[in-house]
C-alpha cells in the first residue's frame, strides 16, 4: 500500500476527515468523521465535556500546521436532546482559535448546503427525512447548535433540472449556489444601548491616549452570541473616511484596529459593571462577550449597508459579515428604531466590499419574547427579542484528511504564531 493510500485508509492513523468550504471567503472547516464521541445527554454538556476532553482535538484541527490563526470549524453532532424529541435533525458545535463557540452564522449558511447533498446516514441519520421533492425550491432543515435552534432554508436545484438524461446522480438532490441560503437564528435582542465607558489608563491603546476625554459609546446586543457593537471614530480612530479607504491609504493599519478592540474588549470583560450587559434570559452558558464588532460610520447610508469588522474568539477577523453578529447588529438596528421590521439592511465585510460580492442580507421578520428563568430581579417580564434573517451565499473548497504520526510532538496539537 502507499502512502496515499496508507493516509486516507485510516488502517494506520486514524484519521479525521474533513469538508471544506467558505462563507464570504470565512473558512468553515465541517468534520464528518474520526472526531471522539462526546459525552453527555444535552448539547451543552457535549460541549462542556469536548472543552476539557476534545481541546487539544480542536487545536490540532484550527491551528498550524493544519490550519491557522483564523480558522473555523464546525463539528456535527448526530444525537442531541433535541434531535432526540424531533425538534431538530441534527447537532453541531462550532469552534475556533480560543474554544468551542456558541453559534455561528458563516459556518451555519455553508452547513446548509452541505447537509442536504449528502446522503451518507454515518453523517447525517435524519436526512432522509428532509422534505425534497422536485417541485420543492428550498429543502428546510433545523439545526440544534448550543445556543438553541436555527432553522436553515436551502435552495435546490429542482431533479428535472438536475441532468439532461437519467442517471444515477439524478435523484440526489443538489443545492442551487447561486441563490443565497438563509437562517433563522435564536432570538436575538439588544442589552445595552448607548452605554458609556470611561477608559482606565492601564487599558487605554495607542488612538485614546492623546484623546482629552478617553470614553467609548457603544452597543451590547446577542445574536446567539454576545457582541460589543462600536463605530470606528468612538475607538479613536478618524471618523471622516471609510475604513476601506483608511487602511488602504495607511491612515492607520488593521492591527492597530486589533489591538485596539483586545484591549477594548478585555476591559468589558473585567469590567464588573458590565457583566450585567451579558446575562442571558435562559443559559448562564451563553453569558459572555465572544466578539467586538467595529461599524464604519461613514458607509452607512440611506441604502441601508454598512462595513463592519468582526474580531471573535481570541482576536479572530471574520472574514464574512459574521452571522450572528449580524443577527446582533440587526436586532440593535430595530431596537434603537433605525430599522423597521421587514425591512432589509446589506451587511458588509472588508472582503465583500472589496470584492464586491458575498454580503450577507439581514432582516428582523418578527418581533418575540423571551422568558428567563428566573435568575434576574426583573423576574415575570419577558425579554422584548427578535427573529432575524439572514442570507448568504457558501461554497465548497475541498476534502481533507487530517493524521498524526507518533513521533510528531509539533503537530500533535499545533501551535499559532
Amino acid at each position: 500500500m502507499d502512502i496515499y493510500s496508507s493516509l486516507s485508509s485510516g488502517n494506520e492513523y486514524q484519521p479525521i476527515i474533513s469538508i471544506g468550504m467558505h462563507t464570504a471567503g470565512e473558512p468553515a472547516r465541517i468534520i464528518i468523521k474520526g472526531f471522539p464521541s462526546l459525552v453527555g445527554e444535552t448539547l451543552l454538556e457535549k460541549r462542556a465535556y469536548a472543552k476539557v476532553h476534545c481541546d487539544s482535538i480542536r487545536k490540532k484541527l484550527m491551528s498550524e500546521p493544519r490550519g491557522h490563526f483564523d480558522m473555523y470549524g464546525a463539528i456535527l453532532v448526530q444525537d442531541t436532546e433535541l434531535v432526540r424529541s424531533g425538534e431538530a435533525d441534527i447537532g453541531v458545535l462550532y469552534c475556533d482559535n480560543s474554544g468551542f463557540s456558541t453559534m455561528c452564522g458563516h459556518a451555519t449558511i455553508a452547513l446548509g448546503r452541505f447537509l442536504v447533498e449528502t446522503n451518507d446516514i454515518s453523517i447525517f441519520p435524519k436526512r432522509w427525512l428532509l422534505k425534497d421533492s422536485a417541485s420543492d425550491e428550498h429543502v428546510k432543515l433545523t439545526i440544534h447548535a448550543p445556543c438553541g435552534l436555527v432553522r436553515v432554508f436551502v435552495p435546490v436545484i429542482p431533479k428535472k433540472s438536475r441532468v439532461l438524461a437519467p442517471s444515477p446522480d439524478s435523484q440526489l438532490v443538489r443545492s442551487d449556489p447561486s441563490r443565497p441560503v438563509s437562517f433563522f437564528s435564536v432570538p436575538s435582542f439588544a442589552t445595552g444601548v448607548d452605554i458609556i465607558a470611561k477608559i482606565p489608563r492601564n487599558y487605554l491603546w495607542k488612538e485614546l491616549v492623546s484623546s482629552p476625554i478617553r470614553e467609548v459609546r457603544f452597543d451590547i446586543a446577542f445574536g446567539g452570541a454576545y457582541y460589543a457593537i462600536v463605530t470606528v471614530d468612538q475607538l479613536g480612530f478618524l471618523p471622516d473616511m471609510p475604513i476601506i479607504d483608511a487602511l488602504q491609504q495607511k491612515v492607520y493599519t488593521l492591527s492597530s484596529l486589533k489591538e485596539a478592540t483586545r484591549l477594548f474588549k478585555r476591559f468589558l470583560i473585567e469590567g464588573p459593571k458590565f457583566q450585567k450587559y451579558l446575562r442571558h434570559p435562559i443559559s448562564p452558558e451563553l453569558e459572555y462577550l465572544y466578539g467586538i464588532i467595529v461599524v464604519d460610520p461613514v458607509s452607512c447610508n440611506e441604502n441601508r449597508s454598512s462595513v463592519g469588522i468582526c474580531f471573535f474568539a481570541d482576536q479572530q477577523i471574520d472574514r464574512s459579515p459574521c452571522g450572528s453578529g449580524v443577527c446582533a447588529r440587526t436586532a440593535l438596528a430595530v431596537s434603537k428604531g433605525k430599522l423597521p421590521l421587514h425591512q432589509t439592511w446589506t451587511y458588509n465585510s472588508l472582503v465583500t466590499k472589496m470584492k464586491g460580492e458575498g454580503a450577507f442580507i439581514g432582516c428582523a421578520v418578527e418581533e418575540t419574547k423571551v422568558d428567563h428563568d428566573g435568575r434576574y430581579m426583573d423576574k415575570g417580564m419577558p425579554w422584548k427579542a427578535y427573529i432575524v434573517e439572514v442570507s448568504g451565499y457558501a461554497y465548497y473548497t475541498g476534502v481533507s484528511t487530517y493524521v498524526t504520526e507518533e513521533s510528531d510532538e509539533i503537530g500533535r496539537e499545533g501551535f499559532l504564531l
